[in-house]
């Protein structure tokens, strides 16, 4: 039976427009994945708001990663993280005392996505990726530190420029980027049909480099047009 009480807080939440498009991507969720792309201009003075005592953010080191993957709530495997690492990603990270409780990846070339996808993008981008909050500290706004931690470092890599995407109907997590100053340049996505998967953007996306492609590619040459 549908949960109608939780049918019911979605719309008095999101509007009757935003529910339908909400319940029609989730059915069709398994033929078409549709996505804003966001793009955002990183500042070097960004400020890591205050956080409460015990707590603090910082650059995560590989044996910090590698401690924090021992517990499967995480979500990290050493494998993806030693790969992560020799692709030139570096990860910021949230403590709760030496407890890793939240994490962001920062990545500069190509990052994987699921359903056997990667993501690729060109300098001047940089690409944000797999941030995930244990669920006990949500709501503490960890990720907005962390995002605020990373503008300075991937600046000086020579990359001043953010490009993302949420899927159209994440509502919180657009409401969140829209927060943080992206605005939407163009629609990426993909169709999984007969076990294969069609990706697509607008011109928009293109213009701002970024796509989603089937292979990841093995060098910056060829980062482009592999989708056209």
């Amino acid at each position: 039976m549908p949960d109608l009480e939780q049918w019911q807080s979605d719309i008095d939440r999101w509007g009757a427009v935003r529910f339908v498009h909400i319940r029609v991507m989730h059915l069709i969720k398994p033929w078409l994945t549709l996505c804003r792309i966001h793009v955002r201009t990183l500042s070097a003075s960004a400020r890591v708001p205050d956080l409460p005592p015990g707590y603090a953010v910082r650059i995560a080191t590989a044996d910090d990663l590698l401690e924090a993957a021992r517990d499967p709530v995480m979500d990290l495997r050493p494998a993806s993280i030693n790969a992560a690492l020799e692709r030139g990603d570096f990860c910021a990270a949230a403590f709760d005392r030496d407890r890793m409780v939240a994490y962001v990846w920062r990545s500069f070339s190509t990052a994987p996505h699921v359903d056997g996808l990667w993501v690729t993008f060109e300098r001047p981008y940089r690409y944000g990726y797999k941030a995930f909050t244990r669920a006990e500290y949500r709501g503490m706004h960890l990720q907005d530190a962390l995002s605020f931690l990373t503008e300075a470092p991937c600046i000086e890599r020579g990359y001043p420029l953010a490009v993302a995407f949420v899927e159209t109907h994440n509502y919180p997590s657009i409401a969140q980027d829209v927060r943080r100053g992206n605005r939407v340049v163009g629609w990426a996505g993909y169709f999984n049909l007969f076990g294969r998967v069609y990706p697509f953007r607008t011109p928009g996306a293109r213009k701002h480099t970024f796509q989603f492609v089937r292979t990841r590619p093995q060098s910056i040459n060829q980062l482009m047009d592999r989708t056209e």
